[in-house]
Order: C-alpha cells, then sequence, then structure tokens
C-alpha cells in the first residue's frame, strides 16, 4: 500500500464539516472542506496524449492533457476515500493504460495568477485584463457507470473550479498549476516521482 500522507491526511488541520464551498451559482459545489489538503486526487491516464518522453530525463512525463474537463468536473480518486475502502493505487494501476498522476488537494486548492486573457476569445467570468484565478476544489461524487468495484466507485471524485461552464484558457492555466505538482507512476514496479525530478 502506497498511499503516503493518507494515514496523516485525516488528521489535518482541515476540519472536518458537512460545509460545502460553492460559487455563485448555488447548485456548483466546488469544494467539500473535509477532504483534507494533505490527500491526493490520482488522476488515470488512459490516453496516449497524457505523457511525452523526455529525452533529458530519460523518462515519460505527464502532459496537461492528463488532466481533461467534462461537464461536471475531472475525474479523480481521493485517497481518504481510497483508505476507506482499503483500495491501494496498486489496484488502480491495472485501470490505466499508461500509469497514475497524482497530486495534493492542497495543490488543487492554492490559488496562482496565470497570465491574463481578453474575455472575447473565450466565454468566461474573468473580466478583461484581470489574472486568471486558479483555485480549485474536491468533491466525493461516487462512480456511476463502467465501474463493477464498489470500492473504486465510492473512492471516486470530481476536481472543479468556480467558473461554470470552464473557459479554455482558464482550465489551461489551473492544469498547468496541477502538473507543477505531479507525482508520477507508470506501473506497480515504480516508486511515485515527481514528473520533473530526475532520476
Amino acid at each position: 500500500m502506497s498511499l503516503v500522507g493518507a494515514e496523516d491526511s485525516r488528521t489535518s488541520a482541515v476540519p472536518h464539516s458537512d460545509v460545502v464551498t460553492t460559487s455563485d451559482a448555488d447548485d456548483w459545489i466546488v469544494d467539500d472542506p473535509a477532504i483534507p489538503d494533505a490527500a491526493y486526487v490520482h488522476r488515470r491516464l488512459n490516453d496516449s496524449q497524457a505523457l511525452v518522453f523526455d529525452d533529458l530525463l530519460g523518462r515519460w512525463v505527464p502532459t496537461i492533457a492528463a488532466y481533461t474537463y467534462r461537464g461536471d468536473g475531472m475525474s479523480v480518486y481521493v485517497s481518504t476515500a481510497m483508505l476507506e475502502h482499503a483500495l491501494t493505487d496498486d489496484e488502480l494501476l491495472p485501470m490505466c493504460t499508461y500509469g497514475l498522476a497524482r497530486v495534493t488537494v492542497e495543490v488543487v486548492r492554492r490559488t496562482d495568477t496565470g497570465t491574463a486573457y481578453n474575455k472575447a476569445d473565450m466565454t468566461s467570468t474573468v473580466a478583461d485584463g484581470e489574472a486568471h484565478e486558479t483555485a480549485g476544489g474536491v468533491i466525493m461524487a461516487p462512480a456511476e457507470t463502467g465501474i463493477d468495484d464498489e470500492r473504486v466507485r465510492h473512492s471516486h471524485g470530481l476536481v472543479r473550479i468556480r467558473e461554470r461552464p470552464v473557459a479554455r484558457k482558464l482550465w489551461s492555466a489551473f492544469r498547468h498549476k496541477l502538473l507543477q505538482g505531479t507525482e508520477y507512476r507508470r506501473s506497480a514496479a515504480d516508486a511515485w516521482q515527481h514528473a520533473f525530478d530526475s532520476a
């Protein structure tokens, strides 16, 4: 079992709470503060575009294509729920064509500023000339289709940002931030390694 930090995440400084953070739209739940900052969100990599071979590092590394957003958010598996349901990342790996990426919830929630862009470029609530806010959140959302293992289904969550619908340039800034904090594991024989650290 290699859910690094999962045991400690239950006693994180983030208090347990049934209150969730919402955006301006009351029905759009962005973040559940009961999920601690120290938890990991795991992303299954099943698209060949999610990886590129880095000649300098001599190994495969994730790209921003590892982090794709659907209408309701980005599908992830949350380490605290995995621990609760006795599910390891080793057990997730056979469901991944190209391995697993992970990033901490703290990184998801952290606010960084991206570059400004013109609102006319894309539907967006970000004003012209305003820097992107790249803060997001994580909620639990059991997978509804395609997964038979109840432990996997109930370890599933979503990464979301406040903007809805999500503008492409805003999501690009957000997932670039995620990529900088990414660790990657290609197979059960591999240890977790920061995406851009040399061996």
